[in-house]
């Protein structure tokens, strides 16, 4: 791959040309993604990117964002937390907690 460039003696980019070139190029990516997403959201409901922005905004009287608090499940997800609520609730898994 790099015998013609130097049986030529062509002047190749440095390093951190191709690292600002590739940068830059990402850079132009991102900014279409990001308009794209964002147009397609806005068509899908006008309303969107205020509901959206509101996750991020953090109330005085409260330690988080609201982003937060809904990333974190009402319950445990154990195993054996979910035999347990499944058995309370009348229903047979056909595992009974702390058998294994």
């Amino acid at each position: 791959m790099t015998t013609w460039p130097r049986k030529k003696q062509a002047q190749l980019p440095g390093v951190s040309v191709s690292v600002r070139q590739v940068s830059q190029a990402r850079s132009v990516a991102e900014q279409r993604l990001y308009e794209a997403v964002a147009r397609a959201g806005f068509r899908a409901d006008p309303s969107l990117a205020a509901a959206l922005a509101e996750l991020l905004v953090v109330p005085e009287s409260q330690g988080g964002l609201e982003l937060g608090r809904l990333d974190t499940p009402p319950r445990k997800s154990t195993g054996t937390a979910m035999v347990r609520g499944h058995g309370a609730g009348g229903g047979d898994l056909g595992v009974r907690a702390g058998a294994g």
